[in-house]
């Protein structure tokens, strides 16, 4: 059975209030915080999408996580045209389901989005 890399779901728990980061994470994620002009997940996103894989789950837990990276990355439109990715990545966010850590997240997703084939965390 072969598996191709485009069928492959990521899925990135981010969660915690970050407060080893503070004050720079008082209204922002610490996924979000920039390098070089660049929030820090984007380096993992765009080399994840120049490998093939073109569906991320963003395990998200707290209001401050959520409305980072959707204000940054919404469903992957912007962020697919920016960096000439075709055919285009797909952005997915967490149900808003209480989760007891960020293990927890990757169980959730894999059942809200029905996961059933390979995936990577």
């Amino acid at each position: 059975m072969t598996i191709s890399i485009e069928d492959v779901k990521v899925i990135i728990p981010i969660g915690g209030e970050a407060t080893r980061l503070r004050p720079l994470t008082v209204e922002t994620s610490k996924a979000a915080v920039r390098l070089l002009n660049r929030p820090l997940i984007e380096y993992t996103l765009l080399e994840l999408a120049r490998q093939g894989i073109k569906e991320i789950i963003f395990g998200v837990r707290g209001y401050v996580n959520y409305r980072s990276l959707f204000d940054l990355y919404k469903e992957g439109i912007g962020f697919s045209a920016r960096y000439h990715i075709k055919p285009r990545v797909h952005f997915k966010y967490q149900p808003r389901v209480d989760s007891i850590g960020n293990a927890d997240a990757v169980r959730i997703n894999l059942e809200y989005y029905d996961i059933q084939e390979h995936f990577l965390v």
